[in-house]
């Protein structure tokens, strides 16, 4: 049974950062898509807003190299949420406002979706090499605060000249932390 109230019979994941507690998920081909991958989830933060650490919610992540796929990512005190990928020449993410997105003791459901396709201009070419994300607060999409490595346009977040052969890896997707070692 669940953990959390109302929710009875249900499956459901409590997961202690402290004990540097994760599920990891391995071998499923889904999970390494060229082109498109959504993330979707329901969610409770039980760290307090005044929490000074990072906090990684899901990610696809190397730490030898360098390399990520795709991540999720939140520091309480800095007000940040970032939700990222990197090619090997650095993180690349769009960042949200924590309190937008994240509260304290309530269950949400978050949706993060990353899409490689053409970004509208301002990008400089007609080349697919860029990634749009977009993250969605119980269905409603969320107005990025900024972007590093590209440009918001409306509520999507644009990340321009990704070397997407760069984002994939065989790696596991780590629920509850950033990696097997980091951010939890």
């Amino acid at each position: 049974d669940s953990p959390f109230w109302s929710q009875g019979g249900q499956g459901a994941l409590l997961l202690d950062s402290a004990k540097k507690q994760f599920v990891e998920l391995s071998g499923m081909p889904y999970l390494d898509r060229p082109d498109a991958v959504s993330l979707s989830f329901f969610f409770l933060s039980l760290h307090e807003l005044k929490d000074k650490a990072t906090h990684g919610l899901v990610a696809k992540r190397v730490e030898a190299g360098g390399r990520s796929n795709y991540g999720i990512n939140y520091n309480p005190e800095g007000d940040t949420i970032s939700v990222y990928v990197n090619d090997g020449s650095g993180y690349r993410s769009a960042t949200y406002v924590v309190a937008d997105v994240i509260a304290y003791r309530r269950l949400t459901h978050l949706t993060a979706t990353f899409k490689v396709s053409d970004a509208p201009a301002p990008d400089g070419n007609l080349m697919a090499n860029d990634v749009r994300i977009r993250l969605f607060l119980n269905g409603r999409q969320l107005k990025p605060k900024g972007v590093n490595k590209g440009f918001v346009d409306g509520d999507d977040a644009w990340l321009i000249d990704v070397d997407t052969a760069g984002i994939l890896n065989d790696a596991p997707v780590t629920i509850g932390s950033s990696s097997t070692t980091s951010e939890y």
